[in-house]
């Protein structure tokens, strides 16, 4: 028996996900707490990790969406006081983005509560309202690494699916091959390097 282990990008070439992008974009089209005809235009100071300099924008809608609207990779880090429209902010990105040919991404809002940056500038770890913590690279906007905590141990998986563990992880963490659930464990001998020694870095 022969496994082959998928990227993501793979991945949504075998499952036609726009259903799922459909439900999503109407949630926020019909969203009564952040309406899309009651977004006002914001400014803000925009800065690039590559570059030193802050300038104003007028428009950060448009700023942002001018910044993904690239074939490359691209992580935007939203900050601000609280009731300054963050999260109006960053559901209307999603909403034009579900809505605009040219940029077929939609991601799904999720609160982030809090991010703090590695020693070296390189990584972010951002720490959202759905119990996880995700690692970024700051320079290609890729997701590195999503780290969960259980009540009695931790799980922590990449994007291909490659993972480590320690402790119980009480039925938190699984994999989906085609449509059966595998526990923890069930594919390591089948998919060589799934599972990540303990001891050997995440990435």
């Amino acid at each position: 028996m022969r496994h082959k282990r998928f990227g993501w990008v793979e991945y949504q070439g075998l499952t036609d996900f726009r259903p799922y992008v459909d439900r999503q974009t109407q949630k926020l089209v019909f969203d009564p707490l952040y309406p899309p005809s009651l977004y006002v235009p914001q400014h803000a100071d925009l800065q690039i990790s590559t570059s030193p300099d802050r300038k104003r924008v007028e428009n950060v809608m448009d700023a942002a969406l001018d910044l993904l609207d690239t074939p490359h990779p691209r992580f935007v880090l939203v900050l601000g006081d609280f009731g300054t429209g963050k999260t109006f902010l960053l559901h209307e990105i999603a909403h034009r983005l579900a809505e605009s040919p040219g940029l077929p991404l939609t991601p799904i809002p999720s609160s982030v509560w809090s991010v703090s940056f590695s020693l070296d500038g390189l990584q972010i770890a951002s720490g959202s309202d759905d119990g996880t913590i995700k690692l970024w690279d700051v320079v290609t906007g890729e997701c590195l690494a999503t780290l969960l905590s259980t009540p009695e141990g931790w799980v922590a998986f990449r994007p291909d699916g490659s993972y480590k563990y320690d402790g119980d992880i009480g039925g938190s963490f699984w994999h989906l091959l085609n449509l059966s659930r595998c526990e923890v464990g069930e594919l390591d001998e089948f998919i060589p390097g799934l599972r990540i020694p303990i001891n050997d870095p995440l990435f």
